[in-house]
């Protein structure tokens, strides 16, 4: 499978290089005038990723995932699919819907190592977030009782007075 993955990996990249440079407004106007192709709208989110567009990726990936479910795809196609989303999430640190899409990709191929990677990852990631909430809640909390024990020693010093 994992060969597969390389294939696939190795075929988009022939065919963008056969296709020539065509460059992320190419795929968009592709898109506008079929909505419905989903090799283009692919094709956009892969260059709008390279481009540093983490946001246009998302939307397509998000358009692509939805057409997963709705069709059936094959196997390779939707891995492909839902392991640039989970990159793409992760950019946007997303990483709840990250995981998910990495879930998934393992869903379609549970050997794909890198995805596992990724999945772990972003389940450290989320591990972090919430011990940085919890602390800042914890902060947030001692704060509120040092200004509460300030409050009761100024109102103490009143009543000696």
């Amino acid at each position: 499978m994992k060969q597969a993955m390389i294939c696939i990996g190795m075929a988009m990249a022939v065919c963008l290089m056969i296709e020539g440079a065509r460059d992320l407004s190419y795929y968009e106007q592709e898109c506008a005038c079929n909505p419905h192709d989903s090799k283009a709208l692919y094709n956009a989110g892969v260059m709008a990723f390279k481009a540093g567009d983490c946001q246009k990726a998302k939307k397509a990936f998000d358009c692509l995932k939805v057409r997963c479910q709705d069709q059936e795809w094959d196997a390779d196609l939707g891995e492909q699919i839902y392991y640039n989303a989970g990159n793409t999430e992760v950019k946007l640190k997303n990483y709840h819907d990250a995981l998910a899409s990495f879930e998934k990709v393992l869903r379609y191929n549970p050997d794909n190592s890198i995805a596992q990677k990724k999945r772990d990852y972003v389940k450290s990631m989320l591990d972090q977030q919430k011990q940085e909430q919890s602390d800042k809640q914890d902060q947030e909390k001692n704060d509120q009782n040092n200004d509460q024990s300030q409050d009761d020693q100024s109102d103490s010093k009143k009543d000696n007075n």
